[in-house]
């Protein structure tokens, strides 16, 4: 009897830690756009929000934990440029997908770059990521996006 008890309580352990795991049922879906940046890359020093006249992320699929999308950037005529996993440019549109980590956090890849970032949901409307990239285009960076 004690273990049929102790089985039924692991059970609904396990129920409750999956539901957690499951995180928040919010769609992502829709564009992104950057509200305000700053960071270091390695081959053009500082960067801030005024160094992009564009930066959007759009989520176009979301299934539970997985999402995909697109990342699109443009840099303003007066700044150096970056690595896209390409060579160096002014503007990429870059493919990502994401996965819901332990903590409830997204990781998100770049291909074909080789970015990763992290991705906190404030609020409905709010996101924030963290980004490091190794390599010749090494950069580090923290980003707040609002929902367009």
């Amino acid at each position: 009897m004690k273990s049929l008890a102790a089985g039924v309580v692991a059970f609904f352990i396990s129920l409750t830690s999956l539901a957690a795991a499951e995180g928040p049922n919010e769609s992502l879906v829709g564009k992104w756009v950057m509200t305000d940046t700053i960071g270091q890359s390695w081959t053009g020093g500082k960067i801030t929000a005024g160094a992009f006249e564009t930066f959007q992320l759009e989520i176009t699929e979301h299934d539970g934990p997985i999402f995909a999308g697109k990342l699109r950037w443009r840099l303003t005529h007066d700044q150096h440029q970056l690595d896209d996993g390409e060579g160096e440019t002014a503007e990429s549109e870059e493919t990502v997908f994401a996965v819901r980590d332990f903590d409830g956090v997204y990781v998100v890849v770049e291909h074909p770059d080789q970015s990763i970032h992290r991705l906190r949901i404030v609020d409905a409307d709010t996101l924030e990521m963290v980004s490091y990239e190794t390599g010749p285009g090494a950069a580090v960076g923290f980003a707040t996006f609002r929902r367009q």
